[in-house]
C-alpha cells in the first residue's frame, strides 16, 4: 500500500498542492494535518505510522513535511527499516529502497539540521547585538517606572499588595514582582 503524508505548520496554509502531488505519485491513502513537525506526536502522523506494514511505501512531498530534525529523521528511518517500509520524497527525489536513496536521506537530514542551527545562532546573535545596543527585550512593563515607584511608596505606607494592585488596576502578581525586584536591588 502507498501512503501519503501532507503537513503544513498552520491552519491558514493550504494542503491541496501537497495532496495533489501525493495522489499523482500513487498514494492510495493520505494522512494530513496542520501542526509543527517539531512534534513527533502529531495525531495523523502517529496514525499513519501505526498503519504501515512490510512492503508499504510512505510518500511525502518534501522531507521536512514529515520530520524537523536529524534525530527525528533517524528515528523515522529506523522505524521504516524495522517495518520494511520504503520512504519516497517527491521534491528531493529520494527513494530509500536504494542505497543511494538511504544515503541521501541522511545527508539531507544533516543539511536541514545545519540550517536550523544556523537560524538559531543568527537569532541569538541578533538578540545579543540588540542587548549590547541597549534595546530592552521582552514584554513592556505593565506599569511605568514612576507608577512602580508609586506602588512601592503605597506599600511602604502600610497598604497591602492586594490593595495596591486594586488601586493600580493590575494583578497582585504584578505588584509582587515589583516588590521582589525592589528587594533584590536593595540587596545588591
Amino acid at each position: 500500500m502507498k501512503y501519503g503524508y501532507a503537513r503544513v505548520s498552520t491552519p491558514d496554509q493550504n494542503l491541496e498542492s501537497q495532496i495533489h502531488q501525493l495522489r499523482r505519485a500513487g498514494a492510495q491513502q493520505i494522512f494530513s494535518e496542520s501542526l509543527s513537525s517539531r512534534r513527533w506526536d502529531r495525531p495523523q502522523w502517529l496514525s499513519l505510522l501505526a498503519a504501515l506494514k512490510p512492503g508499504d511505501s510512505l510518500i511525502v512531498w518534501r522531507l521536512d513535511r514529515a520530520v524537523a530534525s536529524v534525530e527525528q529523521l533517524e528515528r523515522l528511518v529506523r522505524l521504516l527499516e524495522e517495518r520494511k517500509v520504503t520512504l519516497h520524497s517527491l521534491t528531493e527525489k529520494l527513494d530509500t529502497s536504494t542505497a543511494m536513496g538511504r544515503a541521501m536521506v541522511q545527508m539531507i537530514g544533516v543539511l536541514n539540521q545545519l540550517r536550523l542551527d544556523v537560524m538559531r545562532e543568527n537569532t541569538q546573535n541578533g538578540l545579543e547585538g540588540a542587548r549590547a545596543r541597549g534595546v530592552i527585550l521582552g514584554r513592556r512593563p505593565i506599569l511605568t517606572p514612576d507608577l512602580q515607584a508609586e506602588a512601592l511608596e503605597l506599600i511602604g505606607q502600610g497598604r497591602s499588595q492586594t490593595d495596591v494592585a486594586r488601586i493600580m488596576r493590575v494583578s497582585k502578581s504584578t505588584i509582587s514582582r515589583i516588590v521582589r525586584r525592589a528587594k533584590a536591588q536593595d540587596h545588591t
